[in-house]
């Protein structure tokens, strides 16, 4: 299968359980939530950014290094080597990199109790759409989208990644970015946890351009990314896919995966959760390339024994 032929979006859902805050604050609606981009100072921002914290759960500090991360994330992705044809054809997007899009808030909907992953999503998602980032009836497939959107509620205890579909890294790399980092968020580091989170998936983003789009060995390690037996209710497509983690419980229903009505797509991957196979192993180019010139070696070595070897007839 031809890489090139990917467009993914890659969703997590990872519903996480940090302290509650005694401050008593109104819950967010898709309706009233603020745009970073127009509505900046409700944000708590000083001027338009892609970051949107209207709880103020982020300290000011705190929200300009989060903006540095942002900043520098785009500057290192630029000029990604190998991507989509959507956005090689976009004069803008050709020579621009990741772009993160970070909301922060105390609480989802307007009741006390804690709202589920499900009640979770449909926030995120309206948000999303409203964003303008992604058309969730796929109407906006041929846009060139880099975007990593991470919505986190701190008294629902809930957090949410999309992988636009052409940044093209797996679920379980994103899975693998918050679970490096859950400590850190169940104590309250928000800034901390979302910059390292940027940091790891900014790496994975690079690597994932570094090499061709129709390369087997990069096909190879982005499935075997995926196989981590650590993961539970993981469902994988080169659509979309969906993981479901929970701090207080084993596991948790991991909502059903939605396909595009796309015939010439693969079909979902489902990984049993007890996978214990071992994952394979995969070159870097870097690697590549000198297991090359070492095979050229020795080729050339016996072929110039062989060619000094006279044969009596």
């Amino acid at each position: 299968m031809l890489l090139s032929n990917i467009l993914q979006v890659s969703t997590v859902i990872l519903p996480i359980f940090f302290p509650h805050t005694q401050q008593q604050q109104a819950a967010w609606t898709s309706l009233n939530f603020p745009d970073p981009r127009e509505d900046f100072v409700r944000c708590h921002l000083k001027a338009p950014g892609t970051i949107c914290d209207p709880d103020g759960i982020l300290r000011n500090e705190e929200l300009l290094v989060l903006e540095r991360s942002i900043e520098n994330a785009e500057i290192l992705s630029r000029n990604a080597i190998y991507q989509t044809q959507e956005c090689q054809n976009s004069p803008t997007e050709r020579n621009s990199g990741v772009q993160f899009f970070i909301v922060a808030v105390n609480k989802v909907a307007d009741n006390d109790a804690a709202v589920g992953y499900e009640k979770f999503i449909e926030f995120v998602r309206e948000v999303y759409t409203i964003y303008a980032m992604w058309d969730w009836n796929h109407q906006l497939d041929a846009k060139c989208d880099k975007t990593i959107f991470i919505a986190v509620s701190k008294n629902d205890g809930q957090l949410y990644t999309i992988s636009g579909k052409d940044v093209q890294i797996t679920s379980g790399i994103l899975d693998d970015a918050f679970t490096r980092n859950k400590e850190k968020f169940t104590s309250g580091q928000f800034a901390t946890g979302l910059t390292e989170m940027i940091t790891l998936l900014t790496k994975a983003y690079k690597e994932a351009h570094s090499v061709p789009a129709d390369n087997s060995r990069l096909q190879q390690r982005l499935q075997s990314t995926t196989t981590r037996p650590d993961v539970k209710n993981t469902r994988t497509s080169l659509t979309i896919s969906r993981t479901t983690k929970s701090f207080t419980i084993s596991s948790a229903a991991s909502p059903t995966s939605r396909q595009r009505p796309v015939t010439d797509k693969p079909s979902v991957i489902k990984q049993p959760l007890n996978d214990n196979r071992n994952e394979k192993v995969v070159l870097t180019p870097k690697e590549q390339e000198l297991w090359q010139e070492l095979l050229t070696a020795i080729f050339k070595f016996f072929a110039d024994a062989f060619a000094g070897i006279s044969v009596i007839s």
